[in-house]
């Protein structure tokens, strides 16, 4: 009677153990099928401290890398765009979302998807498979009396939170920058005052090559010296002159005979 429950016992184990196997084994593909979404909130801050929505702002959507083994590899269309995703930090991140976006102009790949956003600052990216994503900005969005700059950035799609769970519905805010006033150029000019600095200026107070070795303060000095020196010698000539003809005039009446 107990061989017959340790048997049942074992089985019943054993049972158990095939289950969690294959409920674990069917997790991957379960993930697998499963889709997400990618909501972008778009907005910015004046030099007034005024937020502000961007409205019409447009989006595309790359799928650059998907998560095989343990750790984030490019998609088969990014291999040769030499980008690592091991640096997780937010220069990393940076760096590989600008290699990525020279790679797709350089080779004119075309986006999965491309929103903009709404009246309220939002755009939506639905029905979007697991894996590494890179969002680029169409460009400048001019809003609020300036113009604002966001740069392209990185995301995966599940993101996992700060308490271990999966998010699949990610919310996404991209860091915008005021860049410049509504009535100034992008690139302004430069005032005939103020040039824009060349190979010959500097703005750290370094010697300025102008192509000539003597500066021209040195003749401008050497000018005001000489003029000074001049108009001192005149000055101590004339009395000095004056002076010698009066003796003159003395001498020569003393040297009239006397009648």
């Amino acid at each position: 009677m107990l061989k017959k429950k340790k048997t049942k016992k074992k089985k019943s184990i054993f049972l158990a153990g095939v289950l969690l196997l294959l409920f674990f084994s069917a997790l991957p593909a379960a993930a697998a099928e499963q889709m997400g979404s990618l909501t972008i909130y778009y907005y910015g801050t004046t030099p007034e401290e005024e937020s502000v929505v961007l409205a019409g702002a447009g989006f595309s959507l790359y799928r650059v890398g998907n998560y095989s083994e343990g750790e984030w590899k490019p998609d088969k269309d990014f291999e040769k765009a030499g980008v690592s995703f091991d640096d997780t930090s937010a220069s990393g991140q940076k760096k590989a979302a600008e290699t990525l976006e020279a790679f797709i102009n350089k080779e004119n790949l075309p986006a999965e998807q491309t929103e903009k956003t709404d009246s309220s600052g939002y755009a939506r990216f639905g029905e979007i498979e697991t894996g590494l994503y890179l969002v680029i900005p169409a460009g400048d969005i001019s809003c609020g009396g300036g113009t604002f700059h966001a740069g392209s950035f990185l995301i995966s799609i599940p993101e996992c939170q700060a308490d271990g769970s999966v998010l699949y519905d990610v919310t996404a805010e991209p860091k915008s920058e005021w860049v410049s006033d509504g009535d100034k150029p992008e690139n302004p000019q430069p005032s005939p005052e103020n040039p824009s600095p060349d190979k010959g200026t500097s703005q750290k107070g370094e010697n300025v090559k102008t192509g000539v070795d003597t500066p021209v303060w040195l003749f401008t000095n050497i000018l005001a010296v000489s003029v000074v020196v001049i108009i001192v010698l005149l000055f101590l000539k004339k009395p000095k002159e004056e002076g010698m003809s009066s003796e003159e005039s003395i001498t020569e009446s003393g040297d009239k005979p006397l009648k």
